[in-house]
């Protein structure tokens, strides 16, 4: 990623001109292109963390609903084997 540094830098006989002065470290064109870069950056970096944390969510849900689904489908097992036991006992009754 991109950073844009802003404040005081030290500066050597390259960046110096001849009347003294410092030449620009980024001139302003420079500086949008790397701040679009650095925002486009960040966007990107945001939309998959979102991505990621939403297939997370999916995945968890997935999991809860397995979980579920098991303890359903092993209750509704329970149900009719006590069912079945029950018959059996009913039907080994002589109710004549």
């Amino acid at each position: 990623m991109a950073l844009c540094i802003f404040g005081e830098h030290p500066v050597s006989r390259a960046d110096q001109l001849e009347d003294g002065s410092r030449r620009p470290l980024m001139t302003e064109e420079s500086r949008i292109i790397l701040f679009s870069t650095t925002v486009e950056e960040i966007r990107d970096e945001h939309l998959q963390a979102l991505k990621d944390a939403v297939d997370m969510a999916n995945q968890k849900e997935e999991k809860v609903r397995a979980d579920y689904m098991a303890q359903k489908e092993a209750k509704d097992d329970d149900t009719a084997r006590r069912k079945r036991d029950i018959n059996a006992v009913i039907a080994e009754l002589d109710f004549d």
